[in-house]
């Protein structure tokens, strides 16, 4: 304390005088100093705000943002303040819509005052709040962000690695918002569809694998493979109506389709629905009429 009275303006002192406050009141008390003599230093500010209750960092946050513009940890901090009071509500915990909107508008004032990060640093930045247990913001930023300076046409091609960056940096939920982006913007593209659902199969539950395939479906009803796929997990999962039904609806959207009738005989006819599996032949010949199709029949005659 005497050194900070001949040297009031250093940062290296008045984080020694703070690290050794026990009392969080008195850590409080010297930071709230500290920030009034060193108006832009951000670890200051963000110090100060891990401190107080929602209320008062806000506030905090909000001075600070003032004073350091070009601040990307601030906002980000501020973006996290919001996921955690957040996540005392209802609803999902991983997209608090508040959160988005610190994060959207943090990266455009960013950008306007010179102190924007570019795209894959963003996305970085998202993976280190996912470690930091901050979902929310860790989606906000990729919503906000992986758009960011790509040419239409490299869209796909820069989500798909974008996302396989992540998972390979074990950034599930980072990959997994990048995923949900990418089809929002090209919900007719079935190799997305297949990889965002290969993460929920290796990543989740197969109830949310199930659930992206029958999204997946509606959107390519014509991608024969994301159907089987659906089928098969039914069938895993012991649900064999479950998965009867889901090839039921895959014939109506492609009823010459050889993999699906093929798909539809062998449930039948591993399960013991031997009639079943004669009739499905039958109208198979029929509608698909391919050789392998004819040939299986004769095969089961």
């Amino acid at each position: 304390m005497l050194a900070l009275q001949f040297i009031p303006t250093s940062l290296a002192i008045w984080k020694a005088a703070i690290s050794l406050e026990q009392d969080p009141i008195d850590a409080i008390l010297l930071l709230s100093r500290a920030i009034e003599i060193i108006t832009t230093e951000p670890s200051l500010y963000l110090a100060l705000a891990k401190l107080e209750s929602h209320a008062n960092a806000k506030k905090i946050l909000n001075k600070a943002i003032n004073a350091c513009p070009t601040s990307y940890e601030i906002w980000i901090a501020a973006g996290r303040l919001e996921e955690e009071f957040g996540k005392s509500g209802d609803g999902d915990p991983s997209h608090i819509p508040k959160v988005d909107g610190i994060i959207a508008l943090g990266i455009s004032n960013l950008r306007k005052n010179g102190g924007g990060l570019d795209r894959e640093r963003w996305l970085e930045v998202a993976g280190e709040c996912e470690n930091a247990q901050s979902i929310a913001t860790a989606g906000a930023i990729v919503r906000a962000a992986v758009a960011m300076d790509i040419e239409e046409g490299d869209r796909k091609q820069t989500w798909r690695e974008d996302a396989e960056r992540a998972l390979a940096n074990n950034h599930i939920h980072t990959a997994r918002a990048i995923y949900a982006y990418a089809l929002k913007i090209m919900p007719s593209k079935k190799s997305l569809w297949r990889l965002a659902a290969q993460l929920e199969k290796n990543h989740a539950t197969s109830e949310a694998y199930q659930n992206i395939l029958a999204t997946a479906v509606k959107f390519c009803p014509q991608a024969e493979v994301l159907w089987l796929m659906a089928a098969k997990e039914k069938w895993n999962n012991g649900d064999v109506p479950g998965a009867r039904d889901v090839l039921q609806e895959a014939f109506r959207a492609n009823p010459n389709s050889e993999s699906i009738w093929l798909a539809a005989v062998k449930l039948e006819s591993e399960n013991g629905e031997t009639a079943r599996a004669r009739i499905l032949l039958a109208n198979a010949r029929q509608q698909a009429g391919t050789a392998k199709v004819t040939h299986i029949k004769y095969q089961s005659a």
